[in-house]
């Protein structure tokens, strides 16, 4: 399913969130659910591939508890990840070694109950998110089929962040992260068994003085391949470890947690690769949330 070519450059979001009850500031650098489908312990060939990841869903504000929001929040989430990545042969103890770069874009609608029809707009924007720098992925082959791989992501603060107020609509985190990862697979005769974490240690926003919580990812995948389509599950949960803090003060209540999970499907059209799959909400605290639809294509240059 999805290759590691995508997983080796996961960008992301965490979604929205524009009210008190919120974790993260805007936005959480891992988009949640990015390595599903993925051979998470491996590298592809050698070479130069491009890959573009896309995400859509419709999401509702979840609080404290994990029940819907009584204040009825809900957006609208379109994000778009054009990636490139080099293989260039090259070996570093042992493992294969890639480095690559993202640039997402995103688009977000988010709107309140109202006196008039669709609500109240809470703001409306298409936006470029913080760019992703990959320097360093490494990836073992183990004996029985088993890989594992390393890697570093760098969130630079560079995107859209122009945020007048929390009910301003940012296009961006705001903030800096590094974003380690480890990934394991086992790929034998058509399956694809994988599992991989991923940690972000989130810079403060200098321009507001919010420190996010430091935020853990684990997705996880079982798909097996027959000729040239590939049949799946998959599912991830992002947790964050402590409340976000505003100015030195802790932000209550702000820890985020996400859940979900669903089929994946495939096709190697040879050697252009297209799959897409659907992620069914589960459990959902402190942050927005829905159903999502991925479709990612993959393209060897």
């Amino acid at each position: 399913m999805r290759s590691s070519i995508a997983l080796a450059l996961a960008a992301g979001v965490s979604m929205l969130a524009v009210v008190s009850a919120k974790a993260e500031e805007n936005w959480a650098p891992h988009l949640a659910g990015v390595f599903e489908g993925s051979a998470d312990g491996a590298l592809p060939p050698q070479g130069v591939y491009f890959v573009n990841e896309s995400l859509l869903t419709g999401t509702t504000l979840y609080d404290n508890s994990g029940a819907r929001s009584t204040t009825g929040i809900k957006s609208d989430i379109a994000v778009d990840v054009p990636i490139v990545l080099w293989v260039p042969g090259v070996k570093i103890l042992g493992a294969d070694y890639a480095l690559g770069v993202a640039q997402p874009f995103d688009y977000v609608s988010t709107l309140a109950p109202g006196p008039h029809a669709g609500g109240v707009n809470l703001g409306t924007g298409t936006g470029v998110f913080n760019t992703l720098l990959i320097p360093a992925q490494l990836s073992w082959k183990l004996p029985n089929d088993f890989y594992v791989k390393t890697g570093l992501g760098v969130y630079l603060p560079d995107g859209d962040f122009k945020q007048a107020g929390q009910m301003a609509i940012a296009n961006a985190m705001g903030f800096g992260a590094l974003e380690p990862s480890v990934g394991v697979s086992w790929l034998h005769g058509g399956w694809n068994v994988s599992a991989s974490f991923a940690y972000d240690f989130n810079f403060k926003n200098t321009e507001t003085g919010y420190q996010s919580g430091d935020v853990a990812d684990i997705d996880y995948t079982l798909a097996k391949t027959f000729g040239k389509w590939t049949v799946g599950v998959g599912g991830y949960t992002e947790f964050q470890l402590a409340n976000d803090s505003l100015k030195g003060v802790t932000v209550a209540d702000s820890k985020l947690q996400k859940d979900a999970a669903g089929p994946m499907l495939g096709y190697n059209f040879g050697p252009v690769i297209l799959e897409a799959a659907y992620n069914f909400r589960l459990n959902t605290t402190n942050t927005v949330q829905g159903d999502e639809l991925w479709i990612d294509l993959t393209v060897p240059l």
